[in-house]
């Protein structure tokens, strides 16, 4: 066990810094080249007046037009890496498998530092703490999750947790993770059947497990009490170890959203909702083991929540 000192001070804008990850593909060729022989130059900026359709049989087999800024009628969007009508769970235009930042809307795949996690979803007091989006899942399929407690139903583009009273998770064993910096977002909907007391929904962190003992971790919103707080699972009972209140939240928002940021040392969890409420809760002073590695997942108390993605940062 160690105590846990948060290195940064905190400074959190009124709307917190949306997410990004993998750099977005490159679809244009050399200067001067005409890799595909259609008798239009390849060039990085494709500034030519040309008024060529452009339809040629593409050398990367991925049967989509290229793509430049010229004149001329290219319509193609895709790439071999990141395939047209795949997954777009923010509808900014990018397929998931190659959005820097699935859950932000982000059209220009912003990066200022170049690392791989655009500047929507960067750490707003620390931009190095990440730079690739490890896992992603927008709940399509039940591939790779296991449930601990609670009733999970998939739907077709979310997954649904009910309990009551004593709370469930639903565990991604899909990706352990290992040291190092990482955070775990999820996104839920507001508009969900509450029930009276303590009504929490959120994100669960580095299990570990030590012989037959399960310990755990988890940062949770409380929809009644308007709190964001953490818990520790000893492997006997859940334990409070801090919370904050979060002004300004509406239950008429469409969603919400949680993230937690680990970097070894300290943590904090940011919280977000569609009205624009914010809040951030440090923990100073937190005894955890040295190893924080081991799946994440998501975790609803005693209420029902409709689930719409899921990820994990490294």
């Amino acid at each position: 066990m160690r105590t846990l000192a948060w290195l940064c001070t905190f400074c959190l804008a009124a709307g917190f810094a949306a997410c990004d990850g993998k750099a977005p593909p490159s679809f244009g060729g050399d200067a001067d080249t005409d890799t595909d022989g259609d008798s239009d130059s390849d060039t990085d900026s494709d500034t030519d007046s040309d008024t060529d359709s452009d339809t040629d049989s593409d050398t990367d087999s991925d049967t989509d037009s290229d793509t430049d800024t010229d004149a001329d009628t290219d319509t193609g969007t895709g790439s071999d890496d990141c395939p047209e009508g795949d997954h777009d769970e923010d509808g900014d235009g990018w397929d998931d498998p190659c959005d820097n930042c699935p859950t932000y809307g982000n059209p220009g795949q912003e990066d200022a530092d170049a690392d791989g996690v655009g500047d929507a979803c960067e750490a707003s007091w620390n931009t190095a703490l990440l730079s690739e989006v490890a896992a992603f899942v927008p709940f399509t399929s039940t591939d790779g999750w296991v449930v601990d407690g609670a009733e999970w139903t998939p739907g077709s583009d979310s997954v649904t947790g009910s309990e009551t009273p004593t709370g469930g998770n639903y565990e991604y064993e899909a990706y352990p993770i290992g040291g190092g910096n990482y955070a775990v977002e999820t996104m839920w909907d507001v508009d969900m059947a509450s029930t009276s007391g303590g009504v929490y929904a959120g994100v669960v962190f580095a299990y570990q497990t030590e012989m037959t003992m399960t310990t755990w971790w988890e940062c949770v919103y409380e929809q009644n009490g308007d709190a964001l707080s953490v818990w520790e699972f000893d492997g006997y009972s859940i334990d409070p170890v801090g919370q904050v209140a979060v002004p300004g939240t509406d239950d008429d928002s469409d969603w919400r959203r949680l993230r937690v940021f680990f970097n070894g040392l300290s943590l904090a969890c940011v919280f977000e909702e569609e009205s624009g409420a914010t809040a951030t809760l440090t923990l100073e002073d937190w005894d955890v083991p040295s190893d924080m590695s081991g799946p994440a997942g998501i975790r609803v108390y005693t209420d029902t929540a409709v689930f719409r993605s899921f990820v994990i940062y490294r």
